[in-house]
């Protein structure tokens, strides 16, 4: 079976997207995955799975969510 190919977003930090896999065996029946970014080391959410692909397949989707940022509120105060 062929691994997913996420393609992954920039840093969203720094826009950079050269980033690091940092793949750990953290038990018998457990990974942890990693991604960082190469130029800012900004250290994306943690993967998990049963198996180092599930875990690298889950930290890619969290590397790239990101945020909506909040809709302005200047302007909106309480007219007096």
């Amino acid at each position: 079976m062929k691994p997913k190919t996420i393609e992954l977003l920039p840093c969203p930090f720094c826009g950079n997207a050269r980033v690091n896999h940092d793949p750990h065996q953290s038990g018998r029946n457990s990974w942890d995955h990693v991604i960082d970014c190469d130029e800012c080391q900004a250290i994306g959410p943690g993967g998990y799975g049963a198996t180092a692909q599930e875990a690298r397949e889950d930290a890619e989707r969290s590397w790239n969510t990101r945020v909506r940022a909040p809709r302005s509120r200047v302007g909106k105060g309480r007219k007096s």
